[in-house]
Parts: structure tokens; sequence; C-alpha cells
């Protein structure tokens, strides 16, 4: 795939079982993820919608399928995100689908690490004969499915109505995506009672803040951020207790015989 970086044809064509589940470009959910497009553009056709993501969508972050995180790529790689804004790669996404995809994760719920760990059965040429571009397409195209572990926050047992037209890594998104609803998927993660903790940052999931919560919304550069709650101070340290001074024991002298 290495020459896909100066071929958005095949990067941002329709999804095919032929190439790597993440290289696509998703119309449907493109329009669900940005819904302010709905009353900008005239035409909501999938050529349209495609057409304004080369324009104006890949160099605001927005991501072209929900496989795909710009804005998160863009915050673990700052690298990448000086390159874009020096004009010399195009999207974070067009990067991943050139070289990234060799050594950089795509996905806040996907982690490289965590998959390599739970895959050391599936060997470089298996990727191969699989017909996979790395691990993370096979994630997405098996391994959810057989309920490998990618991320710590994320068990593919948490989501019963997979089918194999949609592993439990997509159902848990389209699900997320589509409703907002909040969803136990890990038992390391109780969402009801982080919310209920931390009102300060409910506040910040309700307002779109953050892109793994509820009713989540990509957001472009170019719109105005929202007014967010102020943050709660950090916890001051607490003080130490002062040391106890040690005295040195004195020692007796005995008198010679």
């Amino acid at each position: 795939m290495g020459e896909t970086l100066a071929d958005p044809d095949r990067t941002l064509a329709p999804r095919d079982p032929g190439r790597a589940a993440w290289c696509h470009f998703d119309p449907a959910w493109y329009l669900l993820a940005t819904p302010e497009l709905a009353a900008e553009l005239d035409d909501t056709s999938a050529p349209a919608l495609r057409r304004h993501y080369l324009e104006s969508g890949a160099p605001s972050g927005l991501s072209p399928n929900m496989f795909f995180d710009e804005a998160w790529y863009r915050l673990r790689y700052p690298d990448i995100a000086a390159a874009i804004a020096a004009g010399r790669i195009a999207s974070g996404y067009a990067h991943y689908c050139a070289i990234g995809y060799l050594t950089h994760t795509p996905h806040w719920l996907y982690d490289e690490d965590v998959y390599a760990a739970s895959t050391t059965d599936i060997t470089e040429a298996a990727l191969a004969d699989a017909g996979c571009a790395n691990r993370y397409d096979h994630y997405l195209k098996a391994g959810a499915a057989e309920g490998r572990i990618a991320h710590a926050l994320f068990d593919p047992a948490s989501q019963p109505g997979a089918s194999p037209s949609a592993g439990p890594f997509e159902r848990f998104l389209q699900h997320a995506w589509a409703t907002g609803e909040d969803q136990r998927v890990s038992p390391y993660f109780d969402p009801a009672w982080f919310r209920a903790s931390y009102p300060d940052l409910a506040a910040e999931i309700e307002a779109g803040y953050h892109a793994c919560a509820p009713r989540p919304r990509q957001r472009r550069r170019s719109l105005i951020a929202p007014r967010l709650p102020p943050r709660r101070p950090p916890h001051p340290p607490r003080p130490r207790p002062p040391l106890a001074r040690h005295r040195p024991r004195r020692r007796r002298l005995r008198r010679r015989p």
C-alpha cells in the first residue's frame, strides 16, 4: 500500500473486502458524524461528500470513516501534525495509508502493543496470507470477532449482538455514533460511576469535547470551540510530616579495672 498516499481513488473508494477494512471513505458515517453538513451542502450525495472531505474535511481534521480518528492521530503524533501544518502531508489519514499503518496506531480504542501480545500466534506471513494489511486490519476483519483483546478498556464479549458483517468493535462504534448511549464495554470502566464521580467531566462529555463519549461529533478546526466549564484544580499535595530528628546514642565509657 505504499503508493496510496497519492492515490485517493484507492484510499477513499467505497469499502471493499479486498482492501484493508480501515481504507475507505464512508459517506453515510461522514454525514452522521458531521451533522452540520446537511445544512451547509446543497448536495449530500456520496460523490459530493467525498469531494467535501478532500477539499475541506481532511485539511480541517475530519475523519473519512469511523475506524480512523484523525483528531486523535494528530494529538498522538505531534510530528505528523506539524508536517500537516507545514503542508508536507495532506492529513493523518493520508500518512497512515502511505506508511503509518506499519508502525502507528490509528484509533484511541486500539492499542497495537496490546493486540500484538494477544496475537503471538499470528505471524507477518500469516497476515499476508489472510490478506490483512496490518494487525489492525486483522482485528477489524477477524480478531475482535474471535474475542481477542486490543485495548484494556474494550472487551469484545461486551457486544453480544455482533454479526459476521459487523464484528464487536464495529458494532460498538456504530451504536456509539448512532445513539450516543453509554455502554459498559470493560470490567475496568463504569461510565455511570465516572459521570457521577466527575460532574465537571460529565459536562464536557455533553458538550462533545471528548470523542469517546456519548453524543460524539467530529469537530473541525475552523469551528469555534465550545465554552467548557473550568476544570477542577488539582488536589494540593499533602504536607509531609516533619522528619524525626535523629539523636545519636551516647556510648557509655567503661572504666578500666
